[in-house]
């Protein structure tokens, strides 16, 4: 299945005004059912949402926690990539694919947070007990690395 958004790229010559329209794949790859995990990356980070249904064309309905929309909220899929490329991360568990979808659309408008980010949110949405973000837990290791090494560089702290 592939999945295309079109952008009009206006050209301004003379007084002519020129449009054309350019085709982006956003998606290339299998069906996305209900339930099923996707993402796309964002400079250092993966931003996940879950696939909770499909618009009357068929289009995918992605609900996510996102720091743009300051909340959890469901969206197409164009508006959920904003122009990268999605990837299908497969289906989570350990709840069924409808129930994670449902339990997606029933948190929507919960704020979203550093500590309570997308991976919290798809994680929770599927029965997850101890919602938790790998990505949070690596930056945050890096920040703190990244401080030790300044304060002993800067002759603060003693390496030994």
């Amino acid at each position: 299945m592939d999945i295309m958004v079109c952008r009009d790229i206006c050209l301004h010559l003379t007084a002519t005004e020129v449009c054309v329209r350019k085709e982006l794949s956003i998606y290339r790859g299998g069906p996305l059912p209900e339930g099923t995990e996707v993402a796309v990356d964002v400079g250092p980070f993966r931003h996940k949402g879950l696939v909770t249904g499909r618009t009357w064309d068929g289009t995918p309905l992605i609900t996510s926690s996102s720091q743009r929309r300051g909340c959890a909220a469901e969206e197409v899929l164009v508006e959920f990539a904003q122009g990268r490329p999605v990837l299908n991360l497969g289906f989570r568990g350990p709840l069924s694919p409808a129930e994670c979808a449902a339990r997606a659309r029933a948190m929507i408008g919960v704020r979203w947070f550093v500590d309570y980010n997308c991976e919290h949110f798809v994680a929770e949405a599927c029965g997850d007990e101890n919602p938790s973000s790998p990505q949070l837990r690596f930056w945050m290791g890096t920040l703190v690395l990244a401080g030790i090494a300044g304060l002993v560089a800067s002759g603060r702290v003693s390496p030994h």
